[in-house]
């Protein structure tokens, strides 16, 4: 990458930069781009891409805990409650 590409990517993140914080982003970029690329090539992300199957592997929802098993619990920990209701502000 040269300096006109990091002061692009400056301008996109709107970050300002001065000269010399460019040119050592630009010489910092090459070494991470090429560990990227590496990266890349040893996950079989470069060239022939090899798709998994994906099965959508749903299940039924099965309750589990009683109805009213917490509600105690939360409304000791809510500052107001009225009945089994935690009691909020109005907001419209």
């Amino acid at each position: 990458m040269n300096i006109s590409d990091i002061k692009k990517l400056a301008r996109l993140a709107r970050l300002s930069a001065t000269d010399d914080e460019l040119e050592a982003a630009a010489k910092g970029m090459d070494p991470i781009l090429e560990y990227v690329a590496q990266v890349q090539k040893v996950a079989g992300m470069v060239g022939e891409k090899n798709i998994p199957d994906l099965i959508n592997r749903g299940k039924d929802d099965v309750v589990t805990i009683e109805t009213g098993t917490y509600t105690n619990v939360v409304l000791a920990e809510a500052p107001a409650h009225e009945g089994n209701y935690v009691k909020v502000k109005k907001i419209l």
